[in-house]
């Protein structure tokens, strides 16, 4: 299950988004904001996963919003501004979809998002520095050296990568971080 919040200046945008995620079974509505500064305090006050954002509204933007804040949370943005697309994925958003939003397209960014959160994308190589690997912990990624693992322990549904100053609990299977390691000959 993954608790989202709506942000988007407009109100018909929001219940139509609110209705998509209502027809979605893996999705939970726990908050809708008419801006990022009334959103900014519904992320404080409770658990949220998954951001549906707007780009362009009024007082702030969702890029401004996302650049000014520790945002940990999943980004879908939905939005009628296919320019803010590049700098959309540089901010590492989910997906980047375009209003009128299909329910299907919906459903599929969605999907996306849930992957991220399932384990099946909890671990994230850097194909522009392989030294890396990128594990999600606490609501956030955490860049870890590999060079740095001492070793890795299974968990039923998690895995512990232990280094020399941290252990980083992760939900995710053995064979899925496994399989971004770099393989040695």
């Amino acid at each position: 299950m993954l608790n989202c919040l709506i942000v988007d200046a407009e109100p018909l945008a929001r219940k139509q988004i609110e209705a998509y995620v209502s027809r979605v079974p893996f999705l939970k509505l726990t908050g809708s904001a008419r801006n990022p500064l009334v959103a900014r305090e519904i992320l404080k006050s409770g658990v949220v996963d998954l951001i549906f954002l707007d780009v362009k509204m009024p007082q702030l933007t969702g890029i401004d919003f996302l650049k000014n804040n520790d945002v940990f949370q999943q980004v879908i943005f939905i939005t009628a501004f296919p320019e803010y697309a590049i700098e959309g994925f540089e901010l590492e958003v989910t997906d980047y979809l375009m209003k009128p939003v299909t329910f299907e397209r919906f459903l599929k960014a969605c999907e996306k998002a849930l992957a991220k959160v399932s384990g099946t994308e909890t671990i994230k190589t850097n194909n522009t520095q392989p030294d890396f690997i990128y594990a999600k912990c606490n609501q956030r990624f955490e860049k870890i050296r590999i060079d740095d693992i001492l070793y890795i322990e299974s968990m039923l549904n998690y895995i512990n990568i232990v280094t020399p100053r941290i252990k980083y609990t992760v939900y995710s299977s053995l064979k899925a971080i496994a399989s971004s390691l770099p393989q040695t000959e």
